[in-house]
């Protein structure tokens, strides 16, 4: 989204709620839209104005930046698996993984993949008693799984330039020959 229509964007929000800029100054009314063109530089205007509209519809307050983000990644993340349909997946993998664990591991989505860690998990649970597996370490899972998704939410609502930052600075700490999925 670009300047101008951030500019065009907050119009619709004042239109909407009118006491929310009413005793902006000018200064601080560019500074705004500026900050909204930023947080949003990586977003059609189509997009943040549907997500806008979207929070007109349904709240009498005004929105805040963070709230349209998340609206987007709502909007966006809208067949995002529950816990207990990725435990099923997961559950339904790991009965042909004794023999079969990487090709089972890699039909899983990647967010269930970042879930379970690794093949070699799901072979670990295949070889457990099926009871066990369909209690404790179902549990575990969708506890880990909704995590991560969550993780994966608040990441994907970042700014580009937060997320190269982080990229950054999480770079120098990765351990070698370990991968994210695996236990130390």
């Amino acid at each position: 989204m670009k300047l101008n229509e951030a500019v065009a964007l907050l119009s619709i929000i004042k239109a909407a709620y009118p006491k929310a800029y009413r005793d902006m100054s000018e200064e601080d009314a560019l500074s705004t839209a500026g900050l909204w063109a930023e947080m949003f530089k990586n977003e059609t205007l189509e997009i943040v104005a549907t997500a806008v509209k979207a929070h007109i519809a349904t709240n009498k307050w005004e929105p805040s930046i963070s709230e349209i983000k998340q609206r987007i990644q709502d909007m966006r993340t809208s067949e995002t698996l529950t816990a207990q349909e990725a435990w099923s997946l997961v559950s339904k993998a790991t009965h042909n993984s004794l023999y079969n664990a990487k090709a089972e591991f890699e039909k899983l989505p990647k967010i269930v993949q970042t879930a379970v860690g690794s093949p070699e998990q799901l072979k670990a649970w295949a070889n457990m008693e099926a009871e066990v597996v369909e209690s404790v370490v179902a549990s575990n899972f969708q506890r880990s799984y909704l995590v991560r998704n969550e993780q994966e939410k608040e990441t994907a609502m970042l700014p580009p330039s937060v997320k190269d930052v982080i990229r950054q600075l999480t770079d120098g700490m990765a351990i070698p020959g370990i991968t994210d999925g695996d236990v130390v």
